[in-house]
């Protein structure tokens, strides 16, 4: 895998740019290399439905209240994106793999109801992101 120093000199040299060593250092061509490539590198992975970047992760609830909401949590640190909420005992098929939530009760038959969406809004509370 390419480092993220390895793909800014491919771009810089894509255009002609010089080079550099790595990104820590002061010349202009780091300089803009350290401060564009996390960005440009979030947009790209937002902008397609790569199978690489999907995690299923559960969410820590928090105490906080959110009006109108039943439950809040944190946004987790490393998401760019929400796709979708899935619920306690929903089993989602991802490739070839099929993950099952933490709280699968093996008793319960899935139903229809249990796979509907579940409604969610992603707020800025307090400095923090949170999905209620």
């Amino acid at each position: 895998m390419a480092s993220e120093t390895e793909i800014c000199q491919m771009g810089l040299f894509n255009i002609r740019g010089g080079t550099i060593n790595n990104l820590t250092e002061l010349s202009p061509q780091a300089i803009a290399c350290a401060a564009k490539y996390p960005v440009l590198r979030d947009r790209c992975l937002r902008g397609a439905d790569w199978g690489f970047n999907h995690k299923i992760k559960a969410l820590a609830p928090l105490t906080t209240e959110v009006f109108g909401w039943a439950y809040a949590y944190q946004y987790p640190t490393d998401c760019l994106e929400v796709n979708r909420l899935v619920g306690s005992y929903e089993e989602v098929i991802a490739g070839t793999s099929t993950y099952i939530s933490s709280l699968l009760d093996p008793t319960l038959r899935m139903g229809k109801s249990l796979r509907a969406p579940i409604s969610y809004e992603v707020f800025n509370f307090d400095d923090n992101k949170v999905i209620a």
